[in-house]
C-alpha cells in the first residue's frame, strides 16, 4: 500500500549540508508548540545538488535521524528524493517521497488514438464542471479536450513509466509520489490541470501532489516577480481543481498543489494562507536552498576571518558571473537558467567593496539586493572546493550565531506561508486578498 500523508500542510527544506538539519527541526517544533501549525517535514535534495555539493541524500539519512532525535524534536518528517528522472531515480530508493520532473514531455504530443480512448472514458470532463468549495466553472469543449489530451498524455505516460520503475526498483509500492510541471514557459490553465489529474488517475498512480507552473516568476530565494492576483486566482483554482479530482476521481485525500521554489515569496503568502483557509484544504511549499543562504549571512557575522571566507566566496561568485555566460558548462548559472533572474553585476558592489565590510553590512546586502542573493544562492556550488569555507560552516563555535538564524528562516516561512492549525476551525472563512 503506498504512504499516504494526512491531512496537513507540509513544508519541504532543503538539506544541501547536513549541519542545517538541527535548527531546521528546532524551527518545525517551535513552529507546532508555539505558533500552532504542526506541518509535515520533508526534507528535498536533488540528484544536481548531490553532484554538486558531494553529498547524497541517503549518505545524510542516518545523520538526519540521529539529529532529529539528539535534538528531542518529534513530528513527521520524511526524504524528498527531489527531481527524480529515469537516470536520477534509483539514487532515492530509501526515500519515502519521490518528486517526479515531467516538464520535459510536454515538449512532446500524444497520439490521436490516446487521445480519443482517454476521451472515452473521460466523457464527464465535457461541457461545464463546478469547482468545489469555490463559485467556479470550467467550461470544457470537445476540442478543448482532444488539444489538452494530445498536450499532457506523454508526461502522464512518463510518470506512470517512472513510478512502476520505482516499483520494480523497490518491490514494494510504500512511497510517495509528486509530480512536477512547473518548469515550463507558461502556467497551466485549470482545464489543463483537470485533464493532467484525469490521465494520472486512468493510469491508476496514485500521487499526493502536484507541482504546477503559476503565473509570475518564481526565482530561487527572491520574492514573487508578477501580479499577486493573476497568481492568487490560478492557485485557488488548482487547489479546486484538485478536490474535484479527489471527489470525481478517486484520487488520494491528501492530493494537494504543491509550491516549487516556494522560499521568500512573501509576497503572495497571505493571499495562499486566505486560499487555503477559503478551501478548507492543505498545499505544500518547498523552500530549497534558503537555508543555505541563512548560513552565509550567519557565517558573515562570526568575526574576521569568517567574514573574510564570505568575502572570498563572493569573489568566486562575482568573477564566475562575470566571465562565464549562463549557458557555458562552467557557470554557476548553468544548472539553474529556468529559476534563477539575470544577474546584473552593476547593481551589485565589487568583490574589494565587499572585503571592506562589516561583518552586519554584508549580511544585510544579502538580505537586501535581490542581484546578490541570486549570486550567492548558487554559488553553494563552490563549497564542495573550498575545505575552509566548509570547517567554518561546521564550526560550532559560528553554529552558535548561525543555527538561529536558520530557525528563525524556517520558523517565518511557516507563520508567513500557512495558516495555524486553529483558523482551520474557523466556519465559512473568505479568501483573504489583502496582504
Amino acid at each position: 500500500m503506498p504512504l499516504i500523508l494526512d491531512n496537513r500542510n507540509s513544508l519541504g527544506t532543503g538539506v544541501r549540508f547536513t549541519e542545517v538539519i538541527g535548527p531546521i527541526a528546532r524551527g518545525i517544533q517551535i513552529l507546532r508548540e508555539k505558533h500552532d501549525r504542526n506541518l509535515i517535514t520533508l526534507f528535498n535534495k536533488s540528484a544536481r545538488e548531490e553532484d554538486l555539493t558531494g553529498e547524497s541524500l541517503k549518505s545524510q539519512m542516518s545523520g538526519i535521524k540521529k539529529i532529529i532525535k539528539q535534538e528531542g524534536v518529534s513530528g513527521t518528517f520524511y526524504f524528498d528524493g527531489d527531481h527524480a528522472n529515469e537516470k536520477t531515480l534509483e539514487r532515492f530508493n530509501n526515500c519515502e517521497y519521490l518528486t517526479l520532473d515531467v516538464a520535459d514531455a510536454l515538449k512532446e504530443q500524444g497520439t490521436t488514438t490516446e487521445a480519443n480512448d482517454f476521451i472515452s472514458n473521460y466523457k464527464e470532463l465535457l461541457g461545464k464542471i463546478k469547482l468545489p468549495g469555490i463559485n467556479e466553472v470550467i467550461d470544457m469543449s470537445l476540442d478543448d479536450l482532444f488539444d489538452l489530451s494530445c498536450r499532457y498524455i506523454p508526461a502522464a505516460n512518463q510518470v506512470k513509466k517512472l513510478y512502476n520503475k520505482a516499483k520494480e526498483l523497490r518491490g514494494n509500492d510504500t512511497f510517495m509520489v509528486e509530480v512536477s510541471i512547473d518548469e515550463t514557459d507558461k502556467s497551466q490553465t485549470p482545464k489543463e490541470m483537470l485533464v493532467m489529474l484525469a490521465l494520472l488517475s486512468d493510469m491508476g498512480v496514485p500521487i499526493q501532489a502536484i507541482a504546477p507552473k503559476l503565473h509570475g516568476e518564481f526565482y530561487k530565494g527572491l520574492d514573487h516577480h508578477g501580479d499577486p492576483m493573476k497568481c492568487l486566482e490560478e492557485y485557488r483554482l488548482h487547489l479546486a481543481v484538485a478536490k474535484y479530482a479527489v471527489q470525481e476521481f478517486g484520487m488520494p485525500e491528501s492530493l494537494r498543489i504543491s509550491m516549487h521554489s516556494g522560499s521568500d515569496k512573501w509576497t503572495i503568502y497571505d493571499y495562499v494562507r486566505g486560499a487555503l483557509l477559503e478551501q478548507s484544504t492543505h498545499a505544500h511549499v518547498k523552500t530549497a536552498g534558503t537555508h543555505w543562504l541563512a548560513q552565509v549571512e550567519g557565517l558573515a557575522q562570526c568575526g574576521t576571518d569568517p567574514r573574510k571566507i564570505t568575502a572570498n566566496l563572493y569573489e568566486k561568485m562575482y568573477y564566475n558571473i562575470k566571465d562565464k555566460k549562463p549557458d557555458d558548462p562552467d557557470s554557476l548559472a548553468y544548472l539553474y537558467q529556468s529559476v534563477v533572474a539575470k544577474i546584473n553585476l552593476d547593481k551589485m558592489p565589487t568583490p574589494k567593496k565587499v572585503y571592506q565590510m562589516g561583518g552586519a553590512e554584508f549580511a544585510e546586502l544579502l538580505v537586501k539586493n535581490p542581484h546578490v542573493r541570486m549570486g550567492m544562492h548558487i554559488a553553494f556550488q563552490f563549497v564542495k572546493g573550498m575545505p575552509v569555507l566548509r570547517g567554518a560552516m561546521q564550526d560550532q563555535r559560528n553554529r552558535q550565531i548561525i543555527d538561529p538564524i536558520i530557525t528563525n528562516n524556517v520558523i517565518q516561512h511557516g507563520i508567513h506561508a500557512f495558516p495555524s492549525d486553529s483558523e482551520y476551525g474557523i466556519k465559512d472563512r473568505k479568501c483573504i486578498f489583502v496582504p
